[in-house]
């Protein structure tokens, strides 16, 4: 009997549960989030759109729980309650704390899905790939709404602490511990899983939690952040240099989406965030 192969096929089998697991706390959660909001939407048209994406939410979590009966033969909601009872997402106190939380949150979850597009797991590898488009149109509305309510000039006060709230929980979607990174990588190694492998490399390259925030869109364009030491990345579309941006401790990266999602910014726009300090994040 092969026992070093038997313990690589384990190693496996219980980093695809820890995968599936986490993919369907996540989508659980955003949809109480979401639905928690309903009553903070002024108008007919957003309160549309938030009840159609806490469709799409339990849909995922549906397809989520179907996969993960069909490779474990038990339900993933019994994983999936403990973990939102220890622990639980942040609930929103207006609609402006809404759409940052479909900004970030959402964006946090996108790039926790990317790294898992050519899973080995081919039934895991299609689902990913059918969300992940769903999920980049959930952030670019919520990036569309902040930057709308922003320029109003009636969030000066709260803004900079809702972003930095929401990029945190963001960021914990991604983050993943220095134990957790092992065991992924002894069993990407073992199994040849891409997923895997491309996640530890991305998590040994950044020592700290991730890459740089954002990359070039609008919403970069146009002075949301300063990261200390930077100059101030403004409507000139200046590039942060690769190397630099590696070594500091900013979680998330941008979609890049298309310019014509919202068209040319003013280079006076009012929305200027500033990245926060080291050791925010869990």
């Amino acid at each position: 009997m092969d026992t070093a192969n038997c313990r690589d096929e384990d190693r496996y089998s219980r980093t695809l549960v820890k995968m599936m697991q986490g993919q369907a706390y996540r989508e659980m959660a955003a949809a109480q989030l979401f639905g928690y909001g309903l009553s903070l939407v002024p108008d007919l048209r957003n309160l549309e759109y938030f009840v159609w994406q806490i469709q799409e939410e339990v849909e995922h979590f549906k397809d989520v729980a179907r996969m993960y009966v069909e490779f474990t033969g038990e339900s993933v909601e019994p994983a999936v309650h403990e973990r939102l009872l220890s622990r639980p997402i942040p609930f929103v106190q207006s609609f402006y704390e809404l759409a940052m939380a479909q900004f970030l949150y959402d964006r946090g979850g996108y790039w926790q899905l990317r790294e898992y597009e050519e899973s080995s797991y081919l039934p895991y590898r299609r689902l990913v790939q059918e969300i992940v488009e769903e999920e980049c149109g959930h952030q670019l509305h919520g990036e569309q709404l902040v930057i709308q309510l922003t320029r109003t000039g009636d969030y000066e006060v709260e803004k900079q602490g809702l972003f930095e709230r929401w990029l945190q929980a963001g960021a914990a979607l991604v983050w993943t511990s220095k134990h957790g990174r092992s065991q992924i990588r002894d069993s990407c190694r073992a199994q040849k899983a891409r997923s895997c492998d491309r996640h530890a490399g991305l998590l040994e390259r950044h020592q700290t939690h991730g890459d740089c925030l954002w990359s070039r869109h609008p919403a970069a364009r146009c002075d949301w952040n300063r990261c200390p030491g930077e100059r101030r990345i403004g409507p000139e579309r200046r590039e942060i240099q690769e190397g630099r941006a590696a070594r500091r401790d900013w979680i998330l990266r941008s979609v890049a989406p298309r310019k014509e999602s919202f068209g040319r910014l003013d280079r006076d726009a009012r929305v200027g965030f500033h990245c926060p300090a080291r050791g925010v994040f869990p």
